[in-house]
């Protein structure tokens, strides 16, 4: 084994291990909105007398749907990018699923700046010919 392809493989090997992280800081940063989800259904399933002072008038259902929808969006979201990324991140270690990587690489891109930083060089790595090669691709 020549050191160009010991090093790809200690890169991929090193993408893999950090596709776990970030998918630990994704679905941490992610789990802090279900404050979002209690909060809409405390509005949605609570009394309106419950949740109104003697000076308020009860606010709207409307305003329960409102903390709560865009709370589950992003939770389901982040816990749909945090599987993906640990999914990856096994398939980078046994170098099988180049695209789905490539494609989940891309993806995180969009969760910054961890996931950004890590889909960035995945592509790098993933772009090589020789990285490709041991995915039995044809450069």
């Amino acid at each position: 084994m020549n050191p160009t392809q010991r090093s790809d493989l200690q890169n991929l090997k090193l993408l893999s291990t950090f596709h776990y992280v970030v998918a630990g800081i994704t679905a941490a940063f992610s789990l802090v909105f279900l404050g979002h989800v209690g909060v809409g259904l405390a509005f949605i399933l609570l009394p309106p007398e419950v949740l109104a002072t003697s000076s308020d008038s009860p606010l709207p259902t409307w305003f329960g749907w409102a903390f709560l929808i865009p709370g589950l969006i992003v939770v389901l979201t982040g816990l749909t990018l945090t599987s993906c990324l640990a999914i990856s991140g096994r398939l980078l270690a046994k170098h099988r699923g180049y695209r789905f990587s490539f494609t989940v690489a891309c993806a995180a891109c969009l969760a910054t700046p961890f996931g950004t930083t890590l889909g960035v060089l995945t592509i790098i790595a993933l772009s090589k010919p020789a990285v490709k090669a041991l995915y039995g691709l044809r450069t």
